[in-house]
């Protein structure tokens, strides 16, 4: 074996689109599921392994039906990544499935070594990963419906982090309207809810400051 758990304990596997998708934009589902084999085989071995996949946009072109592979313009490249990124997750939370890995797996890995109290240098370290993906990864761990719906490759890790946040707060009716919009709206709906949060706690302070009180 490659790159062996004993002489490295921590992998990072770089798949690009050409690898990942066909001429035609489909995934090549029969070596994908001998990539997720491997990696499986290696997480039983004891190895850490990272995974930075390329194809979102291929995808998403594929799907929107984009000319070009979805770079024909900044507009094509952006609705193929939204529509794409959830295509991939998908694709990712199947064939890892089938070896009994999850993607939950993963953020509750990272949750669980901030809790332990681990530094998020010392994770991102340790698990060869950006700041801001262990700060996301650390919270959809503790988020129930977040790291489902990521298991489920209904969201990436981004969008996932996000339905952590209302989660937390325990907004669960925009957790449910986030879970039930679309990729390429999610973001605009996100801040949307986040400025009808904001003017409802503004109104709250509002209501218990003395000014408001002697007003009544």
């Amino acid at each position: 074996m490659l790159f062996a758990p004993a002489s490295c304990p921590r992998l990072i596997v770089k798949i690009g689109s050409a690898l990942l998708v066909d001429e035609g934009g489909a995934v090549r589902r029969d070596w994908l599921a001998g990539i997720a084999a491997d990696i499986a085989a290696r997480c039983r071995a004891g190895q850490q392994v990272a995974v930075v996949s390329s194809g979102a946009i291929a995808l998403g072109a594929r799907r929107l039906g984009l000319a070009k592979g979805g770079r024909a313009s900044l507009e094509d490249a952006q609705a193929a990544a939204a529509t794409g990124q959830i295509a991939l997750s998908q694709v990712w939370a199947e064939v890892l499935g089938a070896e009994g890995l999850t993607a939950a797996q993963h953020t509750r890995g990272a949750a669980q070594m901030l809790e332990f109290g681990a530094s998020i240098t010392k994770v991102s370290k340790t698990l060869a990963m950006d700041k801001k993906d262990v700060k996301a990864q650390a919270a959809v761990g503790k988020a129930e419906a977040a790291r489902a719906a990521l298991d489920a490759g209904q969201l990436d890790l981004a969008h996932a982090a996000v339905v952590a946040e209302f989660e937390e707060a325990g907004d669960t009716e925009a957790v449910e309207k986030l879970l039930t919009t679309r990729p390429y709206n999610f973001d605009h709906v996100a801040e949307r809810l986040r400025g009808l949060r904001e003017e409802r706690e503004a109104y709250a302070r509002a209501m218990v400051s003395p000014v408001f009180r002697n007003q009544l």
